[in-house]
């Protein structure tokens, strides 16, 4: 291009950057007439450059700015062309020349990123113009730009966050002024990502705040104490990483201070509901005819009170109060139901603290009674079905009850079904969804039906996506589990990654006063290290896992149902790093926790084989790392035990006869004792493959103890007992032909064409041999000594 092309470029540029200049963004209606004047300058300046051949990076950016300006000065979603030809450039100038790029801009990966961050910026401009949002129709419409503009932003542009937390801004503003409840939950799910993808203190800061100020707003709507406290945490972090100097400071200190207010009123209207009720109860004796109502008011206030404090004798009162409010209502009384559902739910809450079953029984029967109660068409339908099949999935859980848990499957797709239909429900209807996905994920891991666990994973989700502050780290939870379930059947390592992140997003979500904390910390631990086990995870992991679990034990009293899992669950953790860092200290350690785990175990319970077998894996790593061989017959003690314990998970069973024959075998090489345990091994296999369960999952299973009768022969060869070692390979045998001619290759058909007969099977299978398929997955297998 030639010295005159050159000359009209320059001076097209300086003129269009002095008609800039003098405009600037707030120039109004005034600065667009003044653009609009200068469009043919610039149509002009744009052809030269794409003439030429030289690249002018002045003349570029100049360009950049006069079409962000006009596309800023347009009305609200108009301007599309200026916007393009403001992304195009941009985009080419990161490429040449990235420095002489607005910062905000230098992270986008293309033109549709630039675009969708100078459609943000102008939305953003507009929320600090006065008035400027008041009207419905703008606002409307800023949403919708926000919302398509976010999924071209790359979660590794830090200005994704930036632009989460203006989308959480907007729905909050529009909740604000027109009232509308999903605006509320949107403003609260955008806050979590503008919290989720900050980059910087200044950027975290910004988004706490503003998921903090969604967050109030959902307490005002709900009264959600969960909400207000996981508020109250955002906004504290928020003020500490704000300088006195930032003029966000003081807005954000008076916002912490009004949530603060909030806290100290609703913990002050518990324990004055809690004195008021009983003043009453004291004033108007056993005549009063509102009597049932104030013992509803008092256990409503003790049970609401043991939430806050973890106080069981608030909860042993209020479940007593409950109690006598059922036995004073009138037969006609229209809040009897709801009494019922109120101390059915109680009653749970205590049943999973302490274990108790006739707790748990109470609580079905009263619950059944409820919903039998509730009048045709009620709106709270749904809440009695989700309580029902709750606390029946619970039951199950606890005694194997077959029949329990499929009805807690058909009453749960009910109270999901009633909750989806009624739209005021929709919100609450999450309950359901967390009950029916962890109901069908037990049913999988009894029967390997995959149509249970898929239809599980995709119900976990449905609860995820619909979960409020107060139960999205159960949601959270509960699809983490699934997906471990998933990753047991499949064997995929993103599977387990998968599941990792999702209980790793379970614990940050949860409220540090939430009673489920620990739990949901011993779920991480033990995906760590189960990652660590199976050799896809750093090192790092299994530091981490104990670290997490001595966490989830500090908030776990003596005597808590979980306690023992846990402990042993922890002592398999200092197990691995032992066996790591060859530490026959820390092998020490673990033997002596697992041994604590197992002592406050209850004497019959179906876990004990599985923690007696840690005990005997954490001693047998001593035996070795110390040269005990006391320790080492002590664990083949212990795991002899184990596998003959009936009540343990069959799996369970031939992995302690495995373990305690190959130390067997180890310690007295040649003995009569190693093949004696493996011939117990080979014994139990018949038992492995289930014929209730479907049958991928049977060979899953029988492919994990292929090997298992060629090692019983082998060992049985080498103390001379060439007979026994046919026998046992003859075993080993028949077991697989009889698996491979069997005619019935899918549980499912039967259920299909005969569901007596097959429940049936499945119940007299629970009974004969174990269809618990991941019950191993407690602890993980001790490796082979």
């Amino acid at each position: 291009m030639g010295i005159r092309s050159s000359v009209q470029i320059m001076a097209l540029s300086v003129r269009l950057d002095a008609r800039i200049k003098q405009i600037g963004l707030t120039g109004g209606t005034a600065g667009l007439v003044a653009l609009d004047a200068a469009v043919e300058d610039a149509t002009r300046l744009r052809r030269l450059l794409e003439q030429s051949r030289e690249t002018h990076v002045i003349s570029t950016v100049v360009l950049i700015r006069f079409h962000s300006l006009r596309h800023h000065l347009l009305p609200l979603g108009e301007g599309t062309g200026d916007l393009h030809i403001a992304a195009r450039l941009a985009d080419a100038a990161l490429k040449s020349n990235p420095a002489l790029v607005p910062g905000a801009l230098r992270a986008c990966r293309n033109a549709d990123e630039v675009a969708a961050l100078l459609v943000c910026d102008r939305v953003r401009r507009m929320f600090t113009e006065a008035d400027a949002t008041s009207d419905r129709s703008s606002l409307d419409q800023a949403i919708g730009l926000v919302r398509a503009a976010l999924p071209s932003i790359s979660t590794a542009n830090p200005q994704r966050a930036v632009v989460a937390s203006l989308l959480s801004a907007a729905y909050l503003t529009r909740h604000q002024r027109f009232h509308e409840p999903e605006d509320c939950d949107e403003a609260v799910n955008a806050g979590r990502e503008g919290v989720r993808y900050a980059a910087t203190p200044s950027d975290r800061a910004r988004a706490q705040f503003h998921l903090g100020r969604a967050l109030l707003a959902a307490f005002a709507r709900t009264t959600s104490s969960t909400e207000l406290e996981e508020a109250i945490g955002l906004l504290r972090a928020s003020v500490s990483a704000t300088p006195t100097t930032d003029p966000a400071h003081e807005p954000r200190r008076d916002l912490l201070e009004a949530a603060l207010q909030s806290a100290e009123h609703v913990e002050g209207l518990l324990d004055d509901g809690v004195a008021i009720s009983r003043a009453v109860m004291e004033i108007t004796g056993d005549g009063d005819p509102y009597r049932a109502q104030h013992l509803e008011g008092l256990g409503f206030f003790l049970v609401g009170r043991h939430y806050k404090s973890g106080s069981f004798s608030d909860l042993d009162e209020g479940i007593a109060a409950l109690r006598e409010a059922v036995a004073a209502s009138s037969a006609d009384d229209d809040e009897l139901p709801w009494r019922n559902l109120q101390l059915g739910e109680a009653l749970l809450l205590r049943a999973q603290h302490t274990g108790a079953p006739a707790d748990l029984d109470d609580a079905v029967a009263i619950t059944r009674v409820a919903l039998s109660l509730v009048p045709e068409g009620d709106p709270r339908t749904a809440d009695h079905l989700t309580a029902l099949a709750g606390q029946l999935r619970v039951r199950a859980e606890r005694g194997f009850s077959v029949e329990d848990l499929d009805e807690a499957i058909t009453l749960g797709r009910a109270a999901v079904a009633r909750a989806g239909a009624d739209r005021s429900h929709a919100r609450e209807g999450s309950h359901g969804l967390i009950n029916l996905s962890g109901a069908l994920g037990t049913r999988f891991a009894w029967f390997g039906a995959l149509s249970d666990l898929r239809e599980a994973i995709d119900v976990s989700r449905a609860a995820v996506a619909v979960a409020h502050s107060g139960n999205r780290a159960l949601c959270l939870s509960n699809l983490g589990a699934n997906l471990q379930r998933l990753f047991v059947w499949s064997q995929e390592p993103a599977d387990l990654d998968a599941a990792l992140e999702t209980a790793r997003a379970a614990v940050e979500a949860c409220l540090r006063s939430d009673q489920d904390r620990k739990r949901y910390l011993a779920n991480l631990a033990a995906l760590l290290s189960m990652r660590v086990t199976l050799g896809t995870g750093p090192s790092e992991d299994l530091d981490e896992a104990i670290a997490v679990s001595l966490a989830a034990l500090e908030l776990t009293p003596v005597g808590h149902e979980d306690r023992p899992r846990w402990l042993a669950g922890r002592a398999l953790m200092l197990r691995g790093r032992a066996e790591r860092d060859r530490a026959a200290t820390e092998a020490a350690e673990a033997a002596t926790l697992a041994q604590t785990a197992l002592d406050e175990l209850p004497a019959v319970h179906a876990d004990r084989g599985q923690l007696m077998s840690v005990v005997a894996s954490c001693l047998h790593l001593h035996a070795e790392l110390a040269a005990s061989p006391a320790d080492a017959r002590r664990a083949i003690g212990l795991w002899s035990q184990a596998a003959e314990l009936a009540s343990s998970p069959v799996m369970a069973r031939v992995t302690s006869a495995r373990a305690a024959a190959y130390a067997a075998a180890s310690l007295e090489p040649g003995g009569t004792a190693a093949a004696d345990l493996y011939a117990t091994a080979v014994s139990l296999l018949p038992l492995v493959a289930s014929r209730a369960i479907e049958r991928r999952s049977q060979e899953q299973r029988l492919q994990s103890v292929a090997d298992v009768a060629g090692d019983a022969a082998a060992c049985a060869l080498a103390t001379d007992r060439a007979e026994q070692a046919v026998e046992l390979l003859e075993q080993g045998r028949n077991l697989i032909w009889n698996q491979t001619l069997d005619a019935h290759d899918d549980f499912a058909d039967l259920r299909a064409h005969h569901r007596e007969l097959a429940d049936r099977l499945r119940a007299v299978s629970l009974g004969l041999s174990d269809t618990r398929l991941d019950e191993t997955g407690l602890f993980p297998p001790p490796a082979p000594p």
